[in-house]
């Protein structure tokens, strides 16, 4: 069971240290994180140096060393921001876990270690008691015999246990006779009953007995006559009460009024029987409040049975899962683990408040934000549209004069028709969209934060459309410093058409 957890342990803090390799690569290679450095240091040196040059340089190479130098900064400050190395933070947590990996390895290999010198132990204890089994001449395997003895061992317990209670029953005897036998002893005087065991002792009783009554019959001879006129008398009262009461003889079943002493009997038993039922009755109704059969209790019972083993089973399986998470933990406490897991578990606790707590202040904060954002939406909405309807009649040549918003879907408005967004054209939605980003920007000119920057953004126009945003660019540089990186001739051509500054470089 130790080498199973142990195994399991290990499997687990393996997954760990592969999901950990997998997502965080320069564990394994730190060379590409030195590079990454490398290229990195050496372009913010370049940057440095262009700020610097820039200050000793004439018009326009001073500009150019300025713009130079502020490129390099920011290409290295996205960099470090976007391409911070999180294995620094990580690497601790896996150099421990594969020192645990080593540890489990190594206890694994102590453990079973162990085994194999418990199981060599086991297979030199059974060659001895082999040996002196076979020394002994007998043909039985000594485990039958183990067995054989566990058995006579259970029968000689269980003889022991009914010699006990004969004992019991023998002196309850022993009291009787002794009862019996006091019985007798008023007696003594006239029949001799020294040295005689009971049985002797009744006979000599019922012999003196017998005298007694041939003595007594023999005494009480004279007044036969008036006895016998009695028993006549007596004989013919009983005929008359046989005659009178024949009928409720035969209502009972009996033939003869001598069954009379035997019938009250047996109806005193079945009266008795009767009192135990409904004292028996009035036990079981709290145990079988519904009534119910011998075969339905019968039936009832092997259910009961049959549930009583499977909660043994099961219960035997708790106690074996009990002793294995004792022996854990005893294992944990052992190595200083269990302490460990602890204190790990009252700062995840710890963190876990913290969290929930920013959590909690985090969804206020964006509820707050959202109704604000929402109110201030519904407030610009209208001169947002009305923005993006004026730069996109100039993207497109005054062709689209409006753009609204039914239901959640923009239209574009013409001179004839209303198209939903989309049914336009690829080209038609780009400038759409632009429009869109232009208008908003135009919203915050108020509190403009930095310059709009943009990058070839205009790759697929055509010769139109190209004239068309170097327009509205004019337009929007009257509120806002837009900075256009391009390789695209025609657009300079545009902007210069524009009186708009052109920088080569």
């Amino acid at each position: 069971m130790q080498i199973e957890w142990l195994k399991e342990r290990k499997q687990s803090v393996e997954e760990e240290v592969d999901q950990l390799e997998q997502k965080y690569p320069e564990l394994l290679d730190p060379s590409n994180t030195q590079k990454n450095s490398f290229l990195m240091t050496s372009s913010f040196s370049i940057g440095i140096v262009a700020v610097i040059a820039g200050f000793f340089l004439t018009m326009p190479f001073n500009l150019i060393a300025f713009i130079v130098g502020i490129i390099c900064a920011s290409i290295v400050s996205v960099k470090s921001y976007r391409k911070r190395n999180p294995s620094t933070q990580v690497k601790p947590s896996w150099q421990e876990k594969l020192l645990q990996l080593d540890s489990h390895a190594e206890e694994i290999a102590k453990e079973e270690e162990n085994l194999k010198r418990l199981q060599q132990q086991i297979q030199e204890e059974e060659g001895k008691l082999t040996s002196i089994f076979k020394a002994t001449n007998t043909t039985q395997n000594w485990r039958d015999l183990v067995q054989s003895y566990r058995s006579d061992q259970e029968k000689f317990e269980q003889a022991v246990s009914n010699y006990n209670s004969l004992q019991k029953q023998l002196t309850a005897i022993q009291e009787q006779r002794e009862e019996l036998e006091s019985r007798f002893q008023f007696l003594a005087e006239w029949v001799p009953l020294a040295n005689k065991d009971l049985q002797a002792k009744k006979e000599a009783v019922e012999e003196f007995a017998s005298q007694m009554q041939e003595t007594k019959m023999s005494r009480l001879q004279q007044p036969s006559t008036l006895l016998a006129q009695q028993l006549k008398q007596h004989k013919e009262e009983r005929n008359n009460l046989f005659a009178e009461y024949s009928a409720l003889l035969e209502k009972f079943g009996l033939e003869q009024p001598t069954e009379i002493p035997l019938w009250l009997k047996q109806w005193e038993k079945t009266q008795k029987n009767f009192e135990r039922k409904e004292e028996l009755a009035a036990i079981l109704q709290p145990i079988f409040p519904k009534d119910i059969t011998y075969t339905q209790l019968e039936q009832y019972l092997a259910e009961k049975k049959a549930r009583q083993e499977e909660v043994q089973e099961k219960m035997n399986q708790l106690l074996e899962e009990k002793q294995r998470l004792q022996l854990q933990v005893e294992r944990l406490q052992k190595n200083g683990t269990l302490d460990a897991l602890y204190q790990e578990e009252n700062r995840m606790l710890s963190e876990i408040y913290e969290t929930a707590l920013k959590w909690s202040t985090n969804q206020l904060l964006i509820a707050f934000l959202n109704d604000l954002a929402t109110e201030l939406s519904e407030q610009q909405l209208p001169q947002l549209l009305k923005q993006t309807s004026y730069y996109f009649a100039l993207l497109t040549d005054q062709h689209y004069q409006k753009v609204t918003l039914d239901n959640g879907l923009i239209h574009a408005v013409s001179k004839d028709e209303d198209f939903a967004i989309y049914e336009l054209s690829t080209g038609t939605k780009d400038q759409l969209i632009m429009a869109t980003r232009f208008a908003y920007l135009f919203m915050q000119k108020e509190r403009s934060i930095s310059p709009v920057i943009i990058d070839d953004g205009w790759l697929h126009y055509d010769s139109k459309r190209k004239e068309n945003l170097a327009k509205l660019l004019s337009d929007f540089g009257k509120n806002y410093q837009v900075i256009c990186l391009s390789s695209d001739q025609e657009m300079m051509n545009y902007y210069r058409s524009f009186n708009q500054s052109v920088i080569k470089f």
